[in-house]
């Protein structure tokens, strides 16, 4: 019985197998320069380009895009198994230059091309590759072992008289054989050996193609012995039926082996010629389910003395099934290619790649609180806290000898201005923009400013002066995906509150002082520190006593991992002083103790 493992060995050659290289040429075009087929070596990064035509401009740069990656695996000396590791999960370093397409008499020509760095090449094979390349030899080395206990079983059995034993013996000798060389066929490097036996791929292809033809010449040999056996009608009914099933196999076959340039890579195919291919297999898919009921009901008509009919329909049994596994498997192919096209799919997994694993270049990142803290004067421990949201945009841009630094900060945030009775809870929705310029020093300056500042259970509106601030930081250049960027990675921030507007005179109102500091440790890490004094308003009306002092302080630590995303713990606290109706500060709030906060960062 063919086993189902030749069926997927077959759909992954199919997606690759025309990607396979030439390591002869390979080697010849990285000393010469640019190849025929659009690759060139160009100190630690390769180029390669592609032609593609077609109906429509979107086939004709797929097909350039596919044509292109030929060109680099055949550049590179990469066999096909390479080929299909890398299009399953493209290296960051992989990146396309927009397609050149442009109307060609009533199709559309286009011209794409690639780049990519040596070391994603080898990050490539030294990972993945090697991977699954000692996992398939693996496998094809217990295949070969399998194949060759039911070869010598067969042996045993034909030399018996034993024809059905011999016949299905031989069956799985060679299905297991044939299922280990799909299984290897696309692996071309001989420096990698199976983990048992230590064999290569060109030591296991040499010694599977031996026991998968001395299997079919064993079967050929007792399928000429059938004309000397007698059989009754009964028999004569069931070994018609056995044969027809047999056929069917075969045609079903027949037809992956006539369109096996097209299955093994139907990205580079036009969409009518894949809709008919896929109605084929769909209509053969039907033609083996037929056959195997036909088959099914002829063995249990059949007398239980003939055995040797018997054994040949579960060898015929076997070889419907395997061919139906492999047809469905090659509708899925053709299907998914239809519905979803390979070059789509690359693109998704670079997307996702991308989002999952980039080096943050900090143009754009968004923070989240989680809505709760830890606190240690609370006897529960965990307090229910507002969400807190905050969003940046941020960038440096070279000028000459220095830059041009800017930063926009957008939040959100809940402050208790009365712990002790809960009736003060103040939501601000804030902006701030800095500007500020570098050369071995960033310096800045910035204004904050509320879109809405509300308190209380009423949400009355609070005005609340602007926020000045100046800034001084460093600018530093950084590489990630083959382009080079720079980014503030210090920020020491003072800000200045303007005095609100009261109608008695409150001595702390001059004090509206804060100082920020931001440290971005390279991929690692985040480290945050701030401490502010400011006033708080409680209510619209300008008396003395609707106001409040806040001392707050904080410092945060925020873990890269992976690099875009930031999972952080904050520890800080709030002293609180209500203003009497002279303007001093009054009694201090209850201080319940710091409080531990968690956040979630994602920049890009």
């Amino acid at each position: 019985m063919r086993s189902p493992r030749l069926a997927l060995a077959l759909v992954s050659l199919s997606l690759v197998a025309a990607l396979a290289p030439a390591p002869a040429q390979a080697q010849a075009q990285a000393q010469k320069g640019p190849a025929a087929g659009g690759f060139k070596a160009e100190g630690s990064f390769y180029t390669a380009t592609g032609i593609g035509k077609g109906s429509t401009a979107a086939e004709a740069e797929s097909k350039a895009r596919a044509a292109a990656l030929r060109a680099l695996f055949s550049g590179l000396g990469k066999d096909g198994l390479y080929a299909e590791v890398f299009m399953g999960s493209p290296p960051l370093g992989l990146s396309f230059d927009p397609s050149v397409t442009a109307k060609e008499g009533a199709g559309y020509s286009s011209t794409a091309s690639l780049r990519i760095d040596d070391e994603s090449i080898r990050i490539v094979e030294r990972g993945p590759y090697l991977a699954a390349a000692i996992s398939l030899l693996d496998k094809a080395d217990q295949s070969s072992v399998e194949a060759q206990s039911a070869y010598d079983r067969a042996g045993v059995a034909e030399a018996g008289g034993n024809l059905g034993e011999a016949l299905n013996a031989y069956g799985m000798a060679q299905d297991s054989a044939q299922t280990a060389l799909a299984l290897i066929e696309s692996v071309g490097d001989t420096s990698i050996f199976s983990s048992v036996r230590k064999r290569t791929a060109s030591d296991l292809k040499r010694e599977l193609q031996n026991q998968r033809d001395g299997a079919a010449a064993g079967i050929e040999r007792i399928r000429k012995a059938e004309a000397a056996l007698q059989a009754d009608a009964s028999g004569k009914a069931a070994q018609a039926v056995i044969d027809e099933a047999i056929a069917a196999a075969d045609a079903a076959q027949a037809l992956l082996d006539e369109n096996a340039s097209v299955l093994q890579n139907p990205s580079t195919q036009g969409t009518e010629r894949l809709v008919a291919l896929r109605d084929r297999l769909s209509m053969e898919s039907r033609t083996l389910s037929d056959s195997k009921a036909a088959l099914a009901r002829a063995v249990d008509a059949l007398p239980t003395d003939k055995s040797y009919i018997v054994d040949k329909a579960d060898f015929a049994e076997r070889r419907l099934a395997t061919a139906a596994s492999s047809v469905s498997t090659a509708f899925r192919t053709i299907d998914r290619e239809i519905r979803d096209p390979a070059e789509r799919r690359a693109a998704r997994s670079r997307a996702i790649r991308w989002a999952f694993l980039h080096e943050p270049r900090e143009f754009a990142s968004f923070r989240t609180y989680l809505p709760f803290d830890l606190e240690a004067g609370n006897p529960n421990g965990i307090e229910a806290t507002p969400l807190e949201l905050r969003g940046a945009l941020e960038g440096a841009f070279a000028l000459g000898q220095g830059g041009l630094w800017v930063r926009s900060v957008a939040s959100l945030r809940t402050t208790d201005l009365s712990p002790s009775t809960g009736t003060a809870d103040e939501l601000a929705f804030s902006q701030s923009f800095d500007l500020g310029f570098y050369g071995r020093t960033l310096v800045s300056g910035g204004l904050s400013w509320d879109w809405l500042r509300t308190v209380g259970a009423d949400a009355t509106a609070i005005p609340k002066p602007a926020t000045v601030k100046l800034g001084l930081g460093g600018v530093s250049r950084h590489a990630a995906d083959g382009a080079d960027f720079r980014r503030a990675d210090w920020l020491l921030e003072a800000s200045y509150q303007l005095p609100y507007q009261a109608d008695d005179f409150l001595f702390w109102n001059g004090f509206n002082l804060g100082l920020d500091a931001d440290f971005r440790l390279g991929s690692i890490a985040l480290l945050e520190a701030s401490v502010s004094h400011r006033l708080h308003r409680k209510a619209v009306t300008g008396a003395a006593t609707d106001f409040a002092a806040v001392l707050n302080w904080a410092i945060g630590l925020g873990i890269r991992l992976p690099s875009p995303f930031a999972w952080g713990v904050e520890y800080g606290g709030d002293l609180i002083w209500p203003f009497d109706s002279a303007g001093a500060r009054g009694e201090l709030e209850p201080f319940r103790g710091g409080r531990f906060r968690f956040f979630f960062q994602y920049s890009i």
